[in-house]
């Protein structure tokens, strides 16, 4: 065992801390395969959807998650998204009318829903699909 002390403790533990804090942000932007990609599908392109467009844009340009698909039932909706959606331009993206093709598309990490509450269907499927009993969507 060492003899160190409490104050040669400290003063390595501030060394480590601020080496930390200088490291790790060039870390987490460092090139990562696809596989880190978190791939997310949209449903529910009406006005609720603004706020999550950009907020995933905003995350997509800082990190590493990508919009990758879109689900509509309204296929008006989804036709019109680049133009309503300026943040979509120039995407590839998959295109849905139903919401369960988009849950069956192994490629989706995660799904941001912009519909109404009381979706028991999408509930129950992505319940099933993810083995998660939580599944929250947005309060109205």
């Amino acid at each position: 065992m060492s003899n160190s002390s409490r104050r040669d403790f400290c003063k390595s533990s501030a060394a480590v801390a601020g080496v930390s804090l200088w490291a790790v942000p060039g870390i987490a932007r460092s090139a990562q395969s696809a596989n880190d990609r978190i791939r997310i599908g949209l449903v529910g392109m009406g006005g609720r959807m603004h706020f999550h467009v950009a907020s995933l844009d905003q995350m997509a340009r800082e990190g590493n998650v990508e919009i990758a698909a879109i689900c509509d039932c309204d296929q008006a909706k989804l036709d019109g998204a680049t133009k309503v959606y300026p943040e979509l331009a120039g995407k590839k993206l998959a295109r849905y009318t139903d919401q369960r093709k988009l849950f069956d598309d192994k490629s989706i990490d995660a799904v941001s829903f912009a519909t109404l509450i009381n979706d028991d269907e999408a509930n129950k499927l992505l319940k099933r699909q993810y083995r998660s009993p939580y599944v929250v969507p947005e309060q109205v």
